[in-house]
């Protein structure tokens, strides 16, 4: 568990973005265990995370990290390594490994591009990246008043890496005439969200032809 708090497991090949101050690891035997010839160890691939190991009674080993993960630069996948021995002499070594991602992932709107007038219903589509977890949901924003960004409506697009969306105008509330700021955030497993950065505007206008 990571933070102090017993409730707060970590998942084998979870993905997360929450401060990390200490992980820690309950060790129990039904000989009882020997705490003090027992270690927890973190490791970023070969390097090994400098922190103090302390115990809480005789079944539990903190490791408090000297520098705590809070920062995107710190990214990327750890590996906790607990040896346990005991009261009898037998020991054994489990690791158990997690991902830290601060990184938000990058969408793009790949059709259409910005200036296109539209009348009738269409499907736009694009793409997400992510570079330390997976992207799990995109979401399109779509604010239909000038000046943008103040009144945003938000629904989820289908699928990830290649996503599409289908706009219904009128399921908006779209009237024809109507310029509408359209941009998406995507969400990663370590539910790190994007601040939009791909922006199109388009106009909605039944009488005009699809251009």
């Amino acid at each position: 568990f990571r933070n102090g708090a017993q409730a707060d497991t970590i998942d084998e090949g979870e993905s997360f973005n929450d401060s990390v101050t200490a992980v820690a690891v309950v060790i129990q035997d039904s000989s009882g265990i020997d705490i003090s010839a027992s270690s927890i160890e973190l490791y970023k691939g070969l390097s090994k995370i400098t922190g103090t190991k302390t115990t809480i009674g005789d079944s539990v080993l903190v490791l408090t990290l000297a520098d705590s993960l809070d920062i995107s630069t710190e990214d990327g996948n750890y590996r906790i390594t607990v040896s346990a021995r005991d009261l009898k002499g037998q020991s054994v070594t489990l690791e158990r490994r997690f991902n830290f991602d601060r990184t938000s992932p990058v969408t793009r709107i790949l059709f259409p591009s910005t200036g296109k007038i539209f009348n009738t219903n269409v499907t736009i589509n694009g793409s997400a990246i992510d570079t330390t977890s997976s992207v799990t949901a995109v979401i399109v924003g779509f604010d239909t008043t000038a000046p943008f960004g103040d009144t945003v409506l938000y629904d989820t697009a289908a699928g990830t890496n290649n996503w599409t969306y289908f706009i219904n105008w009128a399921k908006l509330s779209v009237q024809s005439g109507t310029t509408v700021m359209i941009h998406t955030r995507g969400i990663d497993a370590g539910r790190t969200r994007e601040d939009p950065t791909d922006t199109i505007i388009v106009t909605f206008d039944s009488s005009a032809a699809d251009v």
